[in-house]
């Protein structure tokens, strides 16, 4: 089986697969966290169907994250960053194949999200990861 019918079938089974694995968890931004890192071979993934991953309304998902200081737009945001960090470490995936992974309509998306978060390009990135100068889970940048 090829890796893009790969990830097509591992994406076809997300919601119930992420509603199962979560929840064991307390905390509705981990399980969220999860739940979105399961989903985004989809595209972006909306609140509404995290919420149903989760067995919530998406009323309810959006004030439980409120309450734990976050939004679903930062959910998501960070459960990439930090996906992007793995990624970009493990030389087998092209930058085309990460982003890809990660939802991202076309590879320039992934780029600015890249240079948002850590001031450089993705190669730049994995370049100064994979040449010993560690990779530290950098944390976001304001703009």
């Amino acid at each position: 089986m090829s890796l893009a019918a790969s990830w097509i079938t591992l994406s076809n089974g997300c919601r119930r697969r992420a509603s199962r694995s979560t929840r064991s968890y307390a905390d509705v931004s981990h399980r969220g966290r999860q739940a979105v890192a399961r989903c985004l071979l989809d595209g972006a993934p909306l609140r509404s169907t995290i919420a149903a991953a989760l067995s919530m309304s998406d009323h309810t998902f959006q004030r439980r994250l409120t309450s734990e200081g976050t939004s679903f737009t930062k959910l998501v945001d960070e459960t990439r960053r930090e996906l992007v960090q793995q990624h970009l470490a493990d030389r087998r995936l092209s930058s085309s194949e990460i982003a890809y992974l990660l939802g991202y309509a076309d590879q320039s998306t992934f780029f600015r999200a890249t240079h948002r978060w850590f001031g450089e390009s993705p190669g730049e990135y994995r370049a100064r990861v994979t040449a010993g100068q560690g990779r530290q889970i950098a944390e976001p940048r304001d703009e």
